[in-house]
């Protein structure tokens, strides 16, 4: 319990930085929600979204959490995305890059490791106060713990 907080930190930091930054951007579909990821065959829960700096810059930090293979794995990580704006459409694909740290406690031994990835996907304006967004974050370098992340999710958009 006290990694999940302590992992927390940061991704809330990142939100409080890039909410600042926000405020130099006139778009409004900045979310915060659940998350569902899939990787390597399992299932894991978390909490993720988008933060706008610019129009079409944006910073997406992310934090999830499983019991992978039999050890506790968390795994905080962010993003920074251009997006391309379809006008009079509720699609809005994005690509860019990333960083995530993946901690486990395996076997008793805490292991921690960063792994930078590419990362594409998708927003969609549900509506005016819902967004539901899907990627997928596919490791740069060879040796990444967990290989391509799948991750779908959706949140309240302000």
């Amino acid at each position: 319990m006290k990694s999940f907080f302590l992992l927390g930190i940061p991704v809330a930091l990142i939100f409080l930085s890039a909410r600042a930054a926000q405020a130099e951007s006139d778009k409004n579909d900045s979310f915060l929600g659940p998350i569902v990821t899939f990787v390597n065959g399992q299932t894991a829960v978390g909490i993720g979204g988008k933060l706008h700096i610019t129009n079409s810059i944006a910073v997406r930090p992310s934090y999830s959490f499983a019991n992978l293979s039999g050890s506790g794995v968390t795994v905080a990580g962010g993003s920074a995305t251009y997006e391309l704006d379809i006008k009079n459409s509720p699609f809005t694909p994005f690509a860019g890059v990333g960083v995530n740290s993946y901690n486990s406690n395996n076997g008793g031994r805490p292991e921690t490791s960063i792994a930078p990835f590419v990362q594409v996907g998708v927003d969609i304006a549900a509506n005016d106060g819902i967004a539901v967004t899907a990627d997928v974050k596919i490791p740069i370098t060879s040796g990444a713990p967990l290989g391509t992340v799948v991750s779908i999710g959706g949140g309240y958009r302000f």
